[in-house]
Order: C-alpha cells, then structure tokens, then sequence
C-alpha cells in the first residue's frame, strides 16, 4: 500500500524549472517507493546494483544512452563521475525535468552537485513520514502560526487519538505499508544495514561496537544541548571522534543539529546546538524503550515527545519545499534578569524550546508533554521583548490539550494536531 507523499507537489514544481532534481533522506524514508508511484513514465536504474554500477562506473557514456532520460537513478553517490556525464547532457540538451537522483549520503551528494552540476541541480529533503501524510491531511502550509494558518488549519482538523502509539512506531513508511507490528525487530534490522551500508566507509572496522555505543549514547540525548566531553568519556573515544560521527549521522539525516538564535539584542545566548533524532521510533528502539506505556510514563518522555514535535514542525516545512534551517532555532541564555533575596539584579538563565524567524516576526515555541499547561510555562517568551528589529508573534504551547486555549493575549496552549 503506497501512502502519497506530499512532497510530490514540490517535485513536480521543481522538474518544471531544472533539468535535475536530487532528492536526499535517510535510508527507508521512502523516495524509491514514492517516484515509482508517482513518475511512472520515468525509467529507475539503482547503482545499489552490483551489475548497474559497474556499468556506469567503466562507461558512463554508454550508460546514459543505454538509459536515456526520462531516467531516476537510486543511490547516485556511489558512482559519482556521473556527475560529470549528465552536466554535458544536459547542457547539451537544455530540457528541464530530465533526470531525478536520489541518495542517502547528504554530503557526498552536495560536493558532487557543487563540483558538477551548480545552478542545473534542485535539491529536496525528504524524510518519513509525517502525520498529517498518515491521516491524509491535505494541508499545504508550514507550521508558521500566524492567525490565517490556525483557521486553515482548524478546517482540516482530524483526532490523532493516541499520538504516542505513533512516537512510538515512528514515521518509516514499511512500518504502515506492511502493518510491522513487531517494531524491535524492524529496527534491529534498519540499524544492522544501516551500519553495514551507509557508515561502514566512514569509521573503523574495530570501531563498529563503538560506534553503536554511540548511537544509543545519543539517543538517550535526544533533545539536549550536545556535550561531546560527556559522550566521548561515556563511549571512550575522542572528542574529534564524536564530532566527525555526528557529522556522519547529520549526513545521513538520522539527526537533525537545532541551532541557537542570537542577534544585536540578545548578546547572552548560549551557543551550544541542540540535537534530535528525527525518527522517534528508532529513537525508542536505540533508547531501549520496547512498548509504547513503558516510553510514555518513563523518564525520557519528554524528550522523546519535544523531539517528535520538532521532527513534525521541520517536516511541514520540507514537504512543501520551504527553507527551514535558517528559519527554526531554539533560545537558551541568560538576556533576562531577576532579583535575588538581597534585592541585587542577576542574570536568570532562560529557554524557549523553538522559535520560528518568518517574515520579520519570531514565533516562540514551548513543547509540554502534558494535557494541562499554564502560561507559567512560557515566562521564558518574555526575552524576546528586548528584539527591537523584529516582532514577536502568537507564543505557542505545543501539547496534549484537547482543543485550544488562550491562556493570555498572544500566548495560546495549542493541541499537537494543529501542527
């Protein structure tokens, strides 16, 4: 069963206007199933074929006239001196919408792009499933929430009822397609071929244990600010180690690097990023959490749902084919002050979970697992008062209440169906 994907119409808009489009995401997020679902009239060769690649590898020539395009190749990063070929084709030939690439190495597919192919390439992002893709949800707008997206939005509201069963499964589109019921195994398997395919070439055979030892050192961090001395200390490798196999896991688009917001005004911020997985069912399965009860009442479950709620924000922006690494951030600092008992004015250290920087207004953003909130919990929102360039937004609680509730003006406890 396929499920439609709604970063469809973001391809299909950017084939009009470029002879490639490359598509990026981790492994089983889909793209495969989705462009032989959607671009039937397009050939797919995969390079993950032994027999393919050799092909394109001895004569690159040939294997474009022996596939000419409409063409999807799969897993264009394992041969890369196809770069070179197709930017002579499609000079030649001046016809957008020819080629369609996918890949799982993010990196390796940009230094070929930037190297070959500059300014004749779109690239997209693409990533697992989102729940408004599972319910069907034909909403075409990122989470941006401005006064106009929350009435849309309410129009094509429909109940997750248990949202954790799906934190809990996560988002990977085999899981829904085959109805996998037994989650562990599938995630053993996705992490087994996932060491075996895409880091291999990246670490150390010796390093292989350590390296797991690493994710699962990770995913229990899911949601915090990164201390590679703790991680390194933890797993006993070094700190350059740890920062080169983040890199390796950002590549491959199994996490995602939440950046800190500074300007003129807030010169107190700590600089330190902020790291989530973007699958929360790996994230549970890394994390040791075996049944859904066991991860929603235990000591990381709000962690795990700030992360799911983080992976949805950033997937309504990427399936409509908005920019949003330099739209979301996170604030922690200490720009506010307080008094202590003697009446002396110190520093207070603040943070806001999410804030979202669109169109000159900041949207800032607090994640509560909870049903019930109150607007105690977003007096860190305050801060951002002393923004004299840009204006503050709505300020949302993003959490379990059944419906929403305006807690003061411009401060709204929102139900996680809005997003």
């Amino acid at each position: 069963m396929y499920i439609p994907r709604h970063i469809v119409v973001t391809i299909k808009e950017r084939l009009k206007n470029y002879p490639i489009v490359l598509i990026t995401g981790a492994r089983q997020v889909g793209k495969s199933f989705m462009l032989m679902n959607e671009f039937p009239t397009y050939e797919r060769v995969s390079l993950a074929d032994a027999f393919i690649r050799k092909q394109a590898t001895e004569d690159p020539g040939l294997f474009f006239k022996q596939h000419p395009a409409p063409l999807i190749i799969d897993e264009i990063q394992l041969v890369p001196s196809l770069f070179r070929e197709v930017m002579a084709i499609v000079d030649a030939h001046q016809k957008d919408g020819q080629y369609i690439f996918t890949g799982s190495q993010k990196y390796e597919l940009l230094r070929g792009v930037s190297e070959s192919l500059a300014g004749r390439v779109a690239i997209i992002e693409m990533n697992n499933l989102s729940l408004r893709e599972l319910f069907d949800i034909q909403m075409t707008s990122p989470f941006i929430p401005t006064e106009e997206y929350l009435d849309d939005r309410k129009n094509k509201l429909v109940s997750y009822h248990d949202v954790f069963s799906y934190i809990f499964r996560g988002g990977y589109p085999k899981i829904y397609q085959n109805d996998i019921q037994d989650v562990e195994s599938y995630y053993s398997n996705y992490v087994k071929t996932y060491l075996e395919k895409d880091v291999r070439g990246f670490i150390k055979p010796q390093h292989e244990i350590d390296f797991y030892k690493f994710l699962v050192s990770l995913a229990t961090r899911s949601g915090e600010k990164i201390n590679y001395h703790n991680i390194a200390v933890e797993i006993g490798m070094s700190e350059p180690t740890i920062k080169s196999w983040i890199s390796v896991l950002e590549a491959s688009n199994i996490i995602y690097i939440l950046h800190p917001y500074h300007s003129k005004a807030l010169t107190r911020t700590i600089k330190t990023p902020k790291i989530y997985f973007r699958d929360t069912g790996l994230l549970c399965y890394l994390s040791g959490w075996l049944t859904r009860k066991a991860m929603e009442r235990g000591h990381q479950s709000d962690y795990i749902f700030e992360t799911f709620v983080v992976s949805e924000i950033i997937k309504s922006f990427e399936n409509f084919g908005r920019e949003y690494q330099n739209r979301i951030f996170y604030y922690s600092g200490f720009d506010k002050t307080k008094r202590n008992a003697k009446g002396e004015v110190i520093p207070q250290e603040t943070e806001i979970d999410l804030i979202i920087d669109y169109d000159h207004t900041l949207y800032p953003i607090e994640i509560k697992k909870a049903s019930i909130v109150s607007r105690t919990k977003a007096t860190a929102f305050d801060v951002l008062k002393q923004e004299k360039e840009k204006d503050i937004g709505l300020g949302i609680i993003i959490c379990n209440t059944l419906e929403p509730i305006l807690l003061k003006e411009n401060l709204m406890a929102l139900p996680i169906e809005y997003i």
